[in-house]
């Protein structure tokens, strides 16, 4: 989960949840990199955070095939 706050202290929220499997969670940004990575799919070089690698959008996206839930609000 993850709360930003504007100038006048409006926040903004996003979770991504797992309803079942949740450990898994946790794992594949690391997973979905080393297979965009191995399949020669991604041009980053050096130190890259997985979302910096895959891009933020495809990442979430990816996840939430894996049948985790994006909650905006």
């Amino acid at each position: 989960m993850v709360e930003l706050f504007d100038v006048h202290n409006v926040a903004q929220r996003a979770a991504l949840i797992a309803t079942h499997n949740g450990q898994r969670m946790a794992a594949l940004p690391c997973v979905l990199a080393a297979h965009a990575l191995s399949a020669g799919s991604v041009s980053g070089r050096g130190a890259l955070t997985a979302y910096e690698l895959l891009g933020a959008q495809t990442m979430l996206e990816r996840i939430r095939g894996e049948g985790c839930t994006l909650l905006l609000g």
